[in-house]
Parts: structure tokens; sequence; C-alpha cells
């Protein structure tokens, strides 16, 4: 069985800017693009250009673009509890409309 991506966004901030504390319920792997950004549970590394980040499933992470190496810029995306609800609702009703074509 190959690994499928499921979802994918791009984040690009000021510097210092950061993504709440989150957990993710399923592998995740972060590539940077450019500059780079790391988690404050986890000041013994830094992810820069090209590097790319296995995030644990159960981990709880909080992301932030590193001050030295940031890119100024307008944030594209922030994933919260209301995107990802969202989401949630989304694929649940998408799935119910599958399982009724069955009935």
């Amino acid at each position: 069985m190959g690994m499928g991506i499921k979802e994918h966004a791009l984040f690009k901030g000021p510097l210092g800017a950061g993504l709440g504390t989150h957990k993710h319920d399923d592998l995740v792997y972060d590539y940077t693009l450019k500059d780079a950004w790391d988690y404050y549970e986890h000041s013994e590394w830094l992810s820069g250009d090209g590097d790319i980040v296995h995030e644990t499933p159960g981990s709880l992470l909080t992301l932030f673009i590193n001050k030295t190496y940031g890119e100024t810029g307008k944030t594209k995306e922030i994933q919260d509890w209301r995107s990802i609800l969202q989401k949630y609702v989304s694929y649940c009703q998408n799935t119910r409309k599958y399982m009724l074509k069955f009935r």
C-alpha cells in the first residue's frame, strides 16, 4: 500500500509568526521551500531550505517561522479547529452521498 497525500498546505508569514499548538492524528511530512522554521518543543533542530520533516502522529507541536531566517510576507493559510471541522463535515457529507448510491 503506497503513501498517498491526503492534504497539503502552503504557509508563509512574517518573521516570528507561528501556528498554534496542534496535533496530527496521522503521519505528516513537511517540505521547507525557503528560509527556516522550527517548533518550540524541539529547539535541537531547525528546518531550512529543502529539508523534509516527519511529524509523529499524536505529538503536540507549536510551529513558528524562525526570526533569523524567516521570510516576510502574508500568511497563505492557517488551519485551526474551524477549518478542520469544515473539512470533516464536508468529508462526512460527501461520504454519505457516496454511500446512498448503494441503497
